[in-house]
């Protein structure tokens, strides 16, 4: 056997022994961006993954200019709860090296995380990626709690028009605050495959010890070179998702509308710019 594929299975194996750990209390898996929320928070093997800090930082990998994006997101038409993140990717020489940081909640309750991210292609079309994340949670009139996790995660391009992915968030299960509860332990393992180079199909199935499987489907269409639109769900919490995309040069700008049946809308607006 040869190329990638040892590695890749070992590194796989190691995620799926993973699911038997225990998880406890909140920073559970967000994401970030509004590709990534537009498309039913699936798409780790997309190809066109822009937040990679907070959805799979293997794909820093692939990284050829720097780039910086910039999040807002508004949750259930409430003016106080939002969600905002920027991430940041370049070289340093050959090694690519990305930054993030995202902050959720209000003035009551709100967690911070910051994630810094190291990758490397181990072969063609074969990267590897770790991120420390930090995580701050803090509750009015109760102060604030500080915790590290650590973050694994690949891809790997099937063929040309076909990858797959995983993510491991907070293998360390750290644990936070004077109770010491553990953060969740995530994990996604996800498929992509692009049509006549204007469709791509997400699928990404989710997993941590709290809940069952959940299954996250999205598609993202070019309609041209600058316009696109997608579209998704999220099967566990029965959420919808779209949106559209526009990529002029240097530039993204993108929208999100999520819609949960039961507690309302999110809209979630990014900026990005290839340097």
């Amino acid at each position: 056997m040869t190329g990638p594929r040892p590695a890749f299975t070992i590194v796989f194996l190691i995620f799926v022994l993973s699911f038997g750990c225990s998880v406890r209390a909140a920073f559970e898996q967000k994401g970030a961006g509004s590709l990534f929320y537009g498309t039913g928070s699936a798409g780790i093997a997309s190809a066109d993954s822009i937040f990679f800090v907070f959805t799979n930082p293997a794909k820093a990998a692939a990284l050829h200019k720097a780039r910086m994006d910039f999040m807002m997101r508004n949750l259930f038409q409430l003016g106080s709860l939002n969600q905002a993140a920027l991430n940041s990717a370049f070289r340093i020489g050959a090694l690519p090296v990305a930054f993030g940081i995202s902050r959720y909640g209000n003035s009551l309750y709100a967690e911070t995380e910051s994630r810094f991210v190291l990758a490397y292609e181990i072969a063609e079309s074969f990267y590897l990626g770790a991120g420390l994340n930090g995580y701050w949670l803090t509750v009015k009139n109760y102060g604030q709690a500080f915790c590290a996790g650590i973050t694994l995660a690949g891809y790997y391009r099937l063929l040309p028009a076909a990858g797959v992915a995983f993510v491991a968030q907070n293998l360390n299960e750290p644990k936070i605050g004077a109770a010491g509860e553990k953060l969740p332990l995530n994990m996604t393992l996800g498929f992509s495959y692009r049509l006549f180079n204007k469709l791509e199909l997400n699928l990404d199935i989710v997993k941590d010890n709290l809940f069952d499987f959940e299954y996250r489907f999205g598609v993202r269409y070019r309609l041209n070179r600058w316009l696109g639109f997608m579209s998704g769900f999220r099967e566990q919490v029965n959420t919808f998702g779209g949106g559209f995309f526009i990529i002029k040069k240097h530039l993204l700008f993108s929208y999100a509308l999520e819609l949960h049946q039961v507690l309302g809308y999110n809209h979630s607006l990014t900026l990005g710019y290839t340097f």
